[in-house]
């Protein structure tokens, strides 16, 4: 991502024999997404983006890389406090508006591998 465009990325792991199906669910599951994600699983990813923040918070050198980030974005460097707080403002209606604007029938795939999908 950058300050003109973001990007979603998803990531699953496994065997070339079944590469093709999970790519098959994968793309399944994001178009289905819109409406389904509940208050637990919100919860959930909230818990995990704050406990990824604050764990990475802890290296000097992943602290300035996310300044630089705010910076070449928003020209401005957003505290720890701010980041939380936004991560606590998202509720699912949000999630839903976002799901529904960006759908997702338009993407690009990389996939690695000795076989073609």
């Amino acid at each position: 991502a950058n300050k003109d465009y973001g990007v979603v990325t998803a990531y699953a792991g496994t065997t070339p024999e079944r590469a093709h199906e999970t790519l098959e669910v994968m793309l399944a599951e994001l178009e289905r997404v819109q409406g389904t994600v509940t208050p637990e699983e919100l919860k959930r990813a909230k818990a995990n983006l704050k406990a990824q923040m604050i764990i990475s918070e802890e290296s000097a050198g992943s602290r300035a890389s996310s300044n630089a980030g705010d910076w070449f974005v928003a020209r401005r460097v957003r505290s720890l406090e701010e980041i939380s707080a936004g991560i606590d403002a998202v509720d699912l209606a949000m999630l839903d508006r976002y799901f529904s604007t960006f759908r997702s029938d338009s993407h690009m795939l990389l996939t690695l591998g000795a076989r073609e999908l």
